[in-house]
Formats: structure tokens, sequence, C-alpha cells
């Protein structure tokens, strides 16, 4: 019947299992009735038989029994036929399990189909929903890489601008550095050459005069200037110009006369700005100017002084440093002689009026100019008058002492055969080319207020301290022979002398 219903349409085949269901039932219905007449008889029959046989006392009728039973068996076999149901109606009822399963399947599929309907639709709606979003990530994407190319090329441009700014910035450094370079050896030459009268910045000026009558000259093109009356404004600028070269030529020979120290400030004889940092009272142990922080920590105190004793007088000097060094050698020599000195121009500077070393022993005073020159340079009068005028101060600021107060000029070089006549007409001393030689520089102080101390040359209280033999003072080329003698060195920087 299945393989039937498969073949027709499904109304159709609705129709059919209704039409043979309802027979099947007709003909089960016939059956029972049937078998309902046989029970209701055999029972009737049997009761009946009894009856009978009880009554008529006739076994005869016993043998309605047995027919009853067989009767009854009979029904029975025919009833159990009739309620056992059908190969037909088994079949219908596994047809109909089957196609109750089948709904359910089919619902099941059906609910299934729809989930994956629903299921496909909204991968439909994600993947069109991501499609989008593709979309636009791609766009932001070529979006970013057109962004990041335009940065790039920015990167590139500002790269080049900074490379630009930095070789400006190079170069301006360059040129800064070379410019105050400039300025400062426009100034280091000017300092040096104030005593010749900064023919350095006369040149600097003078330029920037030729470039103004430049000016001038050009100007001719667009201004209607007769040549002739600006030749004869040059020509008087020209004469006044010489004029007062002239004139200022003459002054300054005047007032090298009058005062021979402007010649030598103009020869070079005065401290520099080097100079005057160098002996600057700083509170410092000035050793360590002389020596690396390694020599240092290597070295015991008398190694220290020792070894920057001797860079310092292996140095390069200045010619005040070298005139210096002079006087101090000329005071070496007065002092191994018995006299007592001060060093008036070392502690003075410019203001030594000529006293670079006052000298006294008993009832004398002795003033010496020392003058380390070149030999190619003279000694002129002016000199000798210089000291002398500083022997007539003495006299009378020693008036009452009743001093006899005498002068020297000692000099590296010669004096004029002029200076030499005033030299013996007012009785100042000469000591001609008397060059610098080498002597003892640590001066050894036995009676200082911290003991026996010694000096170095480059100490600060160096100049100060007066060499006394009788008082146990003395002069020594070494620092381990001033130790080996008690000496400590003196510690000016830390307050004591």
């Amino acid at each position: 019947m299945n393989s039937i219903c498969s073949r027709r349409p499904p109304n159709e085949c609705q129709d059919l299992e209704n039409v043979t269901e309802y027979k099947m039932a007709s003909d089960r219905e016939g059956d029972a009735s049937t078998v309902g007449c046989f029970l209701i008889t055999a029972p009737l029959a049997s009761c009946l038989a009894v009856f009978l046989a009880l009554t008529h006392k006739e076994p005869v009728w016993l043998w309605i029994l047995p027919i009853a039973g067989l009767l009854l068996w009979v029904v029975y076999g025919i009833h159990k036929e009739a309620v056992r149901p059908s190969d037909a109606e088994v079949q219908l009822r596994r047809l109909r399990a089957e196609n109750t399963k089948l709904e359910n399947d089919k619902s099941r599929l059906t609910e299934a189909l729809s989930g994956f309907q629903e299921t496909a639709a909204a991968e439909n709606s994600v993947t069109s929903l991501f499609a989008r979003e593709r979309k636009q990530i791609e766009g932001a994407k070529r979006d970013f890489e057109r962004i990041k190319a335009s940065l790039d090329d920015r990167d590139d441009e500002l790269k080049s601008e900074m490379d630009s700014i930095e070789e400006f910035r190079t170069a301006a450094k360059a040129e800064i550095q070379a410019a105050d370079a400039e300025l400062h050896r426009l100034w280091e030459t000017c300092w040096a050459e104030k005593s010749a009268g900064f023919p350095t910045l006369a040149e600097q000026f003078a330029d920037a005069w030729i470039v103004t009558r430049r000016k001038d000259i050009d100007s001719l093109r667009s201004i209607a200037i007769k040549t002739e009356e600006l030749r004869k404004r040059l020509g008087r600028e020209i004469r006044e110009l010489k004029a007062s070269e002239i004139v200022h030529r003459n002054l300054v020979a005047y007032y090298e006369r009058l005062f021979p120290m402007l010649a030598e400030l103009r020869d070079g004889e005065v401290p520099t700005k080097e100079d005057l940092i160098k002996v600057d009272d700083g509170e410092a142990d000035r050793r360590k100017g002389w020596l690396s922080e390694d020599e240092w920590n290597s070295l015991d105190e008398a190694g220290r002084s020792q070894l920057a004793l001797d860079r310092y007088c292996a140095r390069n000097k200045s010619k005040w440093e070298i005139g210096l060094e002079y006087e101090r050698f000329c005071g070496y020599r007065l002092e191994s002689q018995g006299w007592e000195v001060e060093y008036h121009g070392a502690l003075e500077g410019l203001d030594d009026l000529g006293r670079d070393l006052i000298a006294r022993k008993p009832g004398e005073i002795l003033v010496v100019q020392c003058k380390y020159w070149s030999n190619s340079k003279m000694i002129h009068e002016k000199h000798v008058f210089q000291t002398f005028g500083t022997m007539v101060a003495l006299r009378v600021e020693q008036a009452n002492a009743g001093l006899n107060v005498a002068g020297c000029v000692a000099t590296s070089t010669k004096l004029s055969d002029r200076a030499r006549k005033f030299a013996d007409l007012l009785g100042v001393k000469l000591k001609e080319n008397d060059k610098l030689r080498e002597f003892p520089r640590i001066k050894c102080n036995a009676k200082s207020k911290s003991g026996k101390v010694y000096h170095l040359p480059f100490d600060q209280m160096y100049d100060h301290v007066k060499i006394r033999p009788e008082q146990g003072d003395f002069y020594c080329a070494t620092s381990q022979e001033a130790e080996s003698h008690g000496f400590r060195r003196a510690m000016r920087w830390q307050g004591n002398p």
C-alpha cells in the first residue's frame, strides 16, 4: 500500500487509506457479532443440557456438555482469530507508525531547513556585512597607504629640510666660531699692540674709511658732483689726516720722554692679560696647574713640588715673565751679598715707579731698576733719569733716617754713550750685559708664623718673603733638599702663610 501511495497524489492516497481502514473495521465488526452469538448460544446450550440431564435423568443429555465445550473451543478459536489483527492491519499500523515518524522527521527537517535557511540568510547577511566592511577596510587601507606615502614624502621633505637646516646650522656655527676666533684674534692682537698704537685696529678703520670714500666716488655716477670738487675735498681730508698723524706721533714721542714707562709699554715690558691671570691671588694650590690628576695622585709632596717647579722653569715665558725672572735673579744675588731685598716691582707692577728692587743694609739703601732687553735695543738716558728720580724720592722720604741712598741700572744689554755720561754725572751705578743665569728658586723661610716652610716661585707669598740668612733662611734648588732640612710646603691657599 505504501508503494501504491507513493505513485498516487497525496490527497488520493489519503482517501484510499481511509476506505481500506473502513472496510477492515466493518469486517472486524461482523466477525465480532458472529463470535458474540456463539458465545451467548454455547453457554445457554450447556446450561440447558445440564438442566435436562438433571431433570429427566437422561444421561444422553450429558453429551451436550462436550458438544458445548467443543463449541466453546471453536468459538474461542474463531474469536481469537477475529480479535487478532490481520496482516493488513499490522501493515497499516506499521505504515501509520512510519508515517508518524516520517511526519516527525519531516517536521524536524522542516524546522532544520527553516533554521538552515535562517542561518543561510544570516550567513548571507554577515557575508554581505563582511563584504561591506572588507570593502571599507580596503578603502581605508588604500587611504592609509596614500596618507603613508604622503607622510613618507613629507618625511623626506622634512628630512631634506632638516639636513639643510643642519647644514646651515653647521655652517653658521662654523662661521660664528670663525667670527669668534677672528674677534678673539683681533682682540688678542689689539691687546698685544696696545703699546704700538693698535696698528691692526688702525688698518680696520682705514679700510672703513676707504669704503666710505669709494661710496662717494660711486655716487658720481648718479649725482652731478664735479670731479675737481671731490678731488679737493679728498685732498683736504688726506692733508688733515697726515697733519693729525704727525701731531700724534710727536705727542707720543714727547710723552715717552716725559714718562719712560710709556716706552716700556710700547716695547711690551708690561704684563699681558694672561700674565695677570697667572699671578691672580687665588685660594688654590698652584702646583695642580702644572700636574695631571694621575701625577698628583701618584707623587708625594716633595715629588709634586719638584715636578711642578721643573715645568714652571721650562715653560715658554712672555717678555714680562722674563723680566720678572731677571728681577728675582738680581734680588737673589743681592741677598747672597747680605742685602735685605724688597721685590717692589713684582709686588707693585706698573706702580713701581722704576723701583724694581729696594735693597737695604744698615745705613744704606740701593734702588735697582732691572731691564732685560734684547741685544738689539739700547738703554737711553731716560731710564737713568727715572732711576735718579727714585733715588731723590727715597732720600726725601728717608731724610730723617740719615741713610745713604744709591741707585743702579742692571740690564742684559748696553747703555748709550749719552746714558753713561748722565749716569756718571748723577751717581747712578751701571751693570751692563748682565745676562740671566740659572739660580736656586725655592725660598726657605725659617721664621714664619707656621714654622719652617718653603715657597715655590709661583706661590702666592713668594715675592713677599725676605731671605735673612742670619735667621736661618736660604735658597735651595730642589724640594727634596728643603724637606731634608725640616721645611714643609707653605699652604697659603689654606689660610696659612
